[in-house]
């Protein structure tokens, strides 16, 4: 177990004894404290699993599998926690135990990781297979009264006029421009609270919260010369969090609802003739089994977001089956003149990352069906990159305009338009009003609501105002 690699020495302390004391001790092995015990840790682990039948997938090397026949079963690592996906998952950790000497902790069906709930569903859920969500509502309750302690009775009054955060049915308003804000400078003592808030705003939005990921992404490029209007926001921010705090993501595995889009079929043998998708291959790739995975991506790019430097917003929302999986919101890395070429760059953007997780899955040996679906609200972007016919003469577009069309031409996406009040990916490139951004968000955050309530969300906002 553990046993380093280098020679490692220390110098004896009191504590070793006088006979010690003094005197040049080498360590032998060490789990923690030296700069190589986390890489000792994971040989020692890797080395166990291989010995169980483990094999780490090509897609991500500390996601292990091993074929079970009728089935894949899975372990993932993330540092000394391992999260066990199989039918007998107590067998494993009792093998783990006893034949190779782990002392487990904490053994059992997760309820809380890295900061997230593992909820088990109940009801009508379990009718659909839908056994788990995952939210972070124990994060938010927690800290929403630490940082209200932390900045003090006197400083929240004085942005907001309450003695507490007070709720808000949007992380930001529609009409604040962080960039633009002229307010004083925030003193080091309010800049450091305000990161610490950025911070754990930040970490929310990767436990699932994608809601904020807009405005957290927006706040957090001010971490280093805040304003008093940047910190005014981040306490907004926090106030929706404390308005919904149980927004969750469901685990879903029905196919999502994509059948009022009909993608037009086009021969593209003439145009890219040896377009073909990379698929993992080689004795590390698991034969497929199961269920057909449905990968839906949603795209959107808000042209000349920045009232500064006139950069648009890349929005992208990805769902495998009907659970959302990965969620980007960024500022493009250059200045788009035209609605169109801020469009096309988030297209390729997002036709990388279709591309990514159906390498990644087939890597796990999970089936893909088919060409994966890309949805954006762009028409004239829709119909240029599916029609073989079309031409686009913008030198700085093309590597992005043929990008998307040779993948569309290997089978690997279908290229869709949707209405922009169906773009769920919307609320990842701007700062929206209330109802609109709710009319979004419930549908995929808050689904136990949105199915049992009788009432539409401007009822429901109706109700909130009267409330508050």
């Amino acid at each position: 177990f553990f046993f380093t690699n280098e020679k490692v020495y220390i110098i004896a302390g009191p504590e070793f004894g006088p006979a010690r004391a003094g005197k040049p001790l080498i360590i032998h092995k060490a789990l923690y404290g030296l700069k190589s015990s986390a890489a000792r840790w994971a040989d020692c682990i890797h080395r166990t699993l291989r010995d169980m039948g483990y094999k780490p997938s090509l897609g991500d090397p500390e996601f292990w599998w091993i074929d079970k026949g009728t089935h894949h079963e899975y372990i993932a690592l993330y540092v000394d926690d391992l999260l066990v996906y199989s039918k007998d998952p107590e067998a494993i950790m009792d093998k783990l135990r006893t034949k190779y000497k782990y002392p487990l902790k904490g053994v059992g069906i997760p309820s809380y990781y890295l900061g997230g709930d593992v909820e088990m569903m109940e009801g009508k859920w379990t009718t659909f297979s839908a056994k788990h969500a995952l939210h972070a509502e124990t994060y938010i309750t927690q800290n929403i009264p630490k940082f209200e302690a932390m900045l003090g009775e006197a400083t929240i009054r004085k942005h907001v006029r309450k003695p507490s955060f007070p709720t808000f049915s949007s992380p930001m308003s529609d009409t604040y421009h962080p960039e633009a804000d002229q307010t004083p400078l925030l003193g080091p003592e309010q800049a450091s609270k305000y990161r610490a808030l950025l911070g754990a705003a930040n970490w929310i939005v990767s436990l699932g919260r994608f809601d904020v990921a807009y405005a957290t992404n927006t706040l957090s490029r001010f971490s280093m010369a805040p304003r008093y209007g940047h910190l005014t926001a981040a306490i907004r921010l926090y106030g929706y969090l404390k308005q919904y705090p149980s927004f969750k993501i469901i685990a879903d595995p029905r196919y999502r609802d994509t059948s009022s889009f009909q993608p037009v079929v086009q021969d593209w043998k003439k145009m890219y003739p040896d377009a073909e998708e990379e698929k993992p291959v080689g004795e590390g790739v698991p034969t497929p089994r199961g269920k057909p995975a449905r990968i839906t991506c949603y795209v959107d790019a808000d042209h000349a977001t920045d009232v500064v430097t006139r950069r648009s917003v890349t929005g992208i929302l990805l769902f495998i089956n009907d659970m959302p999986i990965r969620w980007i919101s960024t500022r493009q890395k250059c200045c788009n003149t035209s609605t169109y070429g801020a469009e096309m760059v988030a297209a390729r953007h997002a036709t990388e990352l279709i591309l990514e997780y159906r390498f990644f899955l087939r890597s796990l040996g999970v089936p893909i069906e088919g060409p994966s679906l890309l949805l954006g609200d762009n028409q004239s972007v829709v119909v240029s990159t599916t029609t073989p016919s079309s031409l686009l003469k913008k030198k700085h577009l093309g590597c992005s305009y043929h990008f998307v069309r040779e993948a569309i031409a290997m089978g690997a996406i279908q290229f869709c338009y949707v209405n922009t009040k169906e773009n769920v990916s919307d609320i990842l490139t701007k700062a929206l009003a209330p109802k609109p951004f709710l009319d979004l968000v419930r549908p995929v955050l808050h689904r136990q609501h949105f199915n049992d309530t009788v009432g539409s969300t401007s009822t429901v906002l109706r109700n909130e105002a009267r409330r508050l």
